[in-house]
């Protein structure tokens, strides 16, 4: 299996909400893979319209068009549905949010909490919330993973549906830390059994978001981010033949690097993402890397710095172009003296094969 032939990093000129920037580029014992959350039954909605926050919204909206309407707060209790059950209560640390409709007019919300692990204590959460879409009400509650799972700094989640050639839907979360058990892994978690596994191959490491693209042909594509050190953030790519190979670890891990287009003299590439310019976009490639070298979080490290990986200051969110289904974009929360950017790859030159 190759990796894509190039991708391009293409400039905007739009701005983002993130501190310093001005305008926006578009661009214990080890647990081992099969240890995994055990199931959970689905969420049975409860009598009523559900509970919402007394706590007012921490945002405020900058279009008068944009309603904030808070549906839970840290510390906020529900009452279980059955007798016996202990009561929910909601984590702080909220990080990643996901979402899919559950029909009958509910919605499934997951939520990761970013708790961390020391010293054989602690441990990261994933909640799961049944909301009536009438009134945003929750109707249920409980936990996909829990502190005894033994994850560290579960950070960014998003699901994977048939558009990314999955059967059903799989939660994607990701561990934002090597220094727990699990050793910086991204999970999948199944929502209508609330089992959750882990995946390795796609690189073990300080994951920031993992995205599956919308390819065709039952291929699985995804790009992740990961980075401990400020200005060594990467963007990573996992292919695979099909949803089994992707699940059983068949496919293929690739690091990007840059690869300035012929007779371009705006990009030095010593400078990384931070080199490129507005409106002069770069082209890049994927960089294969074995299997054994990614689940080992010093090796994949190295690896990166030997190919020459094309680096970032500080790598955040992922999100899909809905108009163009090879193409994403990834925030950059910058530096203390360097801003926040947007960069957004793919487009025409990306070809996954």
């Amino acid at each position: 299996m190759r990796g894509p032939a190039g991708l391009k990093l293409v400039a905007a000129s739009i701005p983002i909400l993130l501190a310093g920037a001005t305008a926006a580029l578009c661009l214990i014992p080890r647990i081992g893979p099969a240890s995994a959350a055990p199931s959970r039954p689905p969420l049975r909605p409860g009598p009523g319209s559900g509970f919402r926050t007394s706590e007012p919204p921490m945002m405020r909206a900058l279009d008068p068009r944009v309603t904030l309407l808070p549906i839970l707060s840290a510390g906020d209790t529900l009452v279980a549905n059955d007798p016996g059950d202990l009561p929910f209560i909601l984590p702080g640390r909220i990080e990643g949010l996901a979402a899919r409709p559950a029909g009958k007019g509910l919605a499934e919300a997951y939520v990761s909490h970013a708790h961390g692990w020391v010293d054989g204590r602690g441990g990261a959460i994933v909640s799961r919330l049944l909301l009536d879409l009438r009134n945003v009400g929750v109707m249920a509650a409980d936990f996909l993973i829990e502190t005894a799972e033994q994850y560290a700094w579960l950070r960014r989640a998003s699901l994977a549906d048939d558009r990314a050639g999955f059967l059903s839907p799989t939660l994607l979360v990701n561990e934002a830390s090597t220094d727990g058990p699990r050793q910086g892994v991204v999970t999948a978690v199944e929502p209508r059994s609330g089992t959750a596994s882990d995946l390795p191959w796609l690189g073990r490491g300080d994951h920031g978001s993992t995205i599956a693209l919308p390819v065709v042909g039952g291929r699985i594509a995804l790009v992740g981010t990961m980075g401990r050190i400020l200005g060594q953030h990467r963007i990573l790519l996992y292919l695979a033949g099909s949803e089994g190979e992707f699940r059983s670890g068949a496919g293929r891990l690739f690091v990007l690097r840059s690869r300035a287009f012929a007779g371009q003299a705006t990009f030095t590439p010593e400078r990384g993402a931070l080199g490129i310019q507005k409106n002069f976009p770069i082209q890049g490639e994927f960089v294969p890397i074995d299997r054994a070298t990614a689940e080992s979080p010093a090796a994949l490290e190295l690896k990166g710095e030997r190919v020459g990986s094309l680096d970032f200051e500080r790598l955040e969110g992922l999100a899909i172009d809905r108009e163009d289904p090879n193409a994403f974009y990834v925030a950059d929360a910058g530096g203390s003296t360097t801003p926040g950017t947007l960069f957004s790859g793919g487009g025409a030159t990306e070809k996954f094969t």
